[in-house]
C-alpha cells in the first residue's frame, strides 16, 4: 500500500472512531446525565457551559499549535489522554452530582475542541502533496456515528447507562495509537497552513469591514441552536411519543445514513453547485 492510500484509510478510521466517541459522549449525554439523577434543566446547564468553554478552547488552541513548536499530533495525543483519564474519574464519580456534573463538561469540552485539529489534519496533509479525501473521510465519519447510534440505541436499552463511561475510556484509549500511527515528520505533517501577516483591528472595525459575514454568522448560530436542541434533548422527545433509546439509536441512524451522500460528494460537485443557494436550501428545511 502507497503512502497516500495508507494516509487516507488510518485518516478515515481517525474520523470514524472520532465520532463514534462523539456520538458516545454527546448523542447520548441526555441519556448518560439523566441516568444519574441531572434534571433537564441541570442537563441543559452542564451543555450549555461546555459549549461556551468550547467557544472560548478552540481559538485559543489553535493559535497555541499555529505559534508554538508543538505538533498537532502531540496535541490530540494529549487531549484524547487527558479524555481517557477523566473518564475514569466520571466512572467512580457519578452519585456525585456536581463532580460528575465538572467531569462531563470538561470531557465534552475537549472533545469538541479537537474537532477542528482533527479535521486539519487532512489540509495539512494535503499541503504536503498528499491527496486526502476529506469528504470521504467525513463521510465515513458520518456512517460511524450512524452505526454507534444504532448499537448503543439498543445496548443501553438493555445495560444500564450510568456504564457509558466506560465506552467513552475504550474509545479515547482506542484513538491514541491510530494518532501515534502517522509516521511523517512532525515539521511537515502537523504544520498548518500558515496564516497570512495582518494589522491587527477592533472588534467593531473587523464587524463594519466584514458586515455581511456577521450576519451570516448569526443565522448560522441560530440555525445550530435548533439543531443543538434537538440532538441535546432528543431522548426527551422520543420517550414523550412513547419511544425509548432503541428507537432513538434507529433514528439517529437513519438522519445520519442521510448525510452520506452529501458528504461523499461534495468535492466532486462543490464546483458545479452554487454554495449560497445550497445554504439557504439547508436553512430552509432546517
Amino acid at each position: 500500500m502507497d503512502q497516500s492510500k495508507s494516509i487516507n484509510v488510518r485518516y478515515s478510521m481517525l474520523q470514524g472512531i472520532y465520532f463514534v466517541g462523539f456520538c458516545t459522549v454527546m448523542g447520548y449525554a441526555a441519556v448518560y446525565l439523566g441516568s444519574i439523577g441531572m434534571s433537564s434543566s441541570l442537563i441543559g446547564i452542564v451543555l450549555a457551559i461546555a459549549n461556551i468553554l468550547t467557544s472560548i478552547a478552540q481559538p485559543v488552541l489553535g493559535g497555541f499549535v499555529d505559534k508554538s513548536n508543538i505538533s498537532m499530533k502531540k496535541v490530540l495525543m494529549i487531549m484524547f489522554g487527558l479524555c481517557s483519564i477523566l473518564s475514569v474519574l466520571l466512572m467512580f464519580a457519578s452519585r456525585v452530582t456536581f463532580l460528575a456534573a465538572a467531569l462531563f463538561v470538561a470531557v465534552s469540552t475537549i472533545l469538541y475542541t479537537t474537532m477542528p485539529l482533527v479535521n486539519s489534519l487532512a489540509f495539512a496533509f494535503q499541503k504536503q502533496g498528499i491527496d486526502v479525501k476529506f469528504g470521504v473521510a467525513r463521510g465515513i465519519g458520518s456512517v460511524a456515528y450512524a452505526l454507534a447510534s444504532l448499537v448503543l440505541g439498543n445496548v443501553v436499552k438493555a445495560v444500564s447507562p450510568t456504564l457509558m463511561p466506560l465506552a467513552y475510556i475504550v474509545i479515547f484509549l482506542g484513538i491514541l495509537p491510530l494518532i501515534r500511527s502517522f509516521k511523517m515528520p512532525e515539521a511537515e505533517v502537523d504544520e498548518v497552513i500558515e496564516e497570512k501577516v495582518v494589522e491587527k483591528e477592533s472588534t467593531g472595525a473587523f464587524i463594519k469591514k466584514h458586515l455581511k459575514f456577521m450576519i451570516f454568522l448569526v443565522g448560522f448560530v441560530l440555525v445550530y441552536f435548533d439543531h443543538t436542541i434537538i440532538n441535546n434533548f432528543f431522548i426527551n422527545v422520543i420517550k414523550n411519543v412513547g419511544g425509548n433509546t432503541g428507537d432513538m439509536g434507529n433514528a439517529v441512524f437513519l438522519a445520519a445514513m442521510l448525510e452520506l451522500p452529501t458528504m461523499a460528494l461534495f468535492e466532486k460537485y462543490k464546483n458545479k453547485i452554487n454554495i449560497k443557494n445550497t445554504i439557504i436550501i439547508s436553512a430552509i428545511f432546517f
